[in-house]
């Protein structure tokens, strides 16, 4: 599809509306402001069936699927190449869901005088987990002059899956698992629940609802969990028998 450009208005206003009211002064001079505003007309023409011309097998070639980590910066790759080998100066945009953001909205890129394409690297940002679809990839070729732009969509079918961010998470998570009394010692396993208040942390799924603190979480507005000292100690009871009979053995 081809759609004019603010250039065009601005062109066609300063150029054929001083030409109007000088015809309407001089009606002398109507036969040359015609024929300069026909040249005008045309020169837009031109421009247009320029551009309607160019892009024409345009391709973009994407990964089947991408995987990302919540919150971390990565790169979605892919490849546009253009089949008629003409250099063409675009404007890059896709059409990414919500829960995947990126800093860049389009990128102006130059395709060569190959059929190899053009490598882009654009980056992405996942911010919610699951699997989401991109459904597009957007081109907007301006003309030689600035007159009119062709833009279109590419067909551009790539799951991306958004997986979480272990390494973020494992100092909350690997408090409920590993059990160290200094660094380099092996974990130790724990007997019982405890008996001794330790120290409050944030709720993590799979705390029992008996440890939550409702004092403090109802001040915090968020869930805290208490925790009990680890038992270190094991009572061991021996029994001696002193009686005379046991003199025999």
């Amino acid at each position: 599809m081809i759609v004019p450009q603010n250039r065009l208005v601005l062109f066609t206003g300063f150029t054929l509306l001083p030409m109007s009211l000088v015809a309407a002064a001089a009606p002398a001079a109507l036969p040359l402001l015609a024929g300069a505003g026909l040249a005008i007309l045309f020169v837009c023409l031109f421009d247009a069936l320029h551009i309607a011309g160019r892009c024409g097998k345009m391709r973009a070639e994407f990964p089947e699927r991408v995987n990302l980590v919540r919150y971390r910066d990565q790169t979605l790759d892919f490849k546009v190449s253009d089949d008629n080998a003409v250099i063409s100066t675009l404007y890059i945009a896709l059409a990414l869901p919500p829960e995947i953001t990126s800093p860049k909205k389009e990128f102006l890129v130059t395709l060569p005088r190959n059929s190899t394409g053009l490598k882009i690297v654009w980056p992405v940002n996942g911010v919610e987990r699951g699997e989401y679809l991109v459904s597009g990839c957007y081109y907007r070729a301006p003309s030689r002059l600035g007159f009119w732009c062709k833009q279109g969509c590419l067909e551009a079918q790539t799951r991306i899956r958004v997986y979480p961010d272990l390494l973020a998470e494992q100092r909350s998570i690997s408090a409920l698992f590993l059990r160290h009394g200094a660094a380099g010692c092996l974990a130790r396993r724990q007997v019982g629940q405890g008996r001794e208040f330790e120290q409050m942390r944030d709720y993590l799924p799979g705390d029992g609802m008996a440890d939550i603190h409702w004092r403090v979480t109802a001040k915090r507005g968020r869930l805290v969990t208490k925790e009990y000292q680890l038992e270190r100690t094991q009572e061991i009871y021996v029994l001696l028998d002193a009686s005379r009979l046991s003199s025999r053995h």
